[in-house]
């Protein structure tokens, strides 16, 4: 059975890629490729918030509460521009994670989101 799987395939010719086939194939793995690596970031960025939803829920909320009292008097309303600017960012992303963060909370992180530098 294997020989005339064999012969079967050495028999029968192998069209000739078209000129078009080369760029369709390699757009079609450059597609694959960055859609893969997209879901790795969405994945990987999602580690924090799976933590934090393993937490038993009182944990959690002490926590937060911890984190977005820190956010308060550490960082106050933002954005800021001095040497905080950075832990201040990070803290605000963290604090965002929670779902107990309510409107308050995400307009205070928000201040130190919505002016990134280029």
């Amino acid at each position: 059975m294997a020989r005339a799987v064999l012969w079967i395939a050495i028999a029968v010719p192998i069209p000739e890629p078209s000129s078009r086939a080369g760029p369709i194939l390699w757009i079609s793995i450059a597609v694959l490729l960055a859609f893969l690596v997209l879901a790795f970031l969405v994945w990987e960025g999602g580690d924090e918030r799976r933590a934090l939803m393993k937490l038993p829920p009182e944990e959690r909320q002490e926590v937060f509460r911890r984190e977005f009292a820190d956010l308060q008097e550490l960082c106050g309303r933002g954005p800021r521009e001095d040497a905080m600017k950075d832990r201040c960012r990070s803290h605000a992303e963290f604090v965002l994670e929670f779902l107990e963060c309510d409107a308050a909370c995400a307009d205070l992180a928000n201040s130190h989101l919505a002016h990134a530098t280029r």
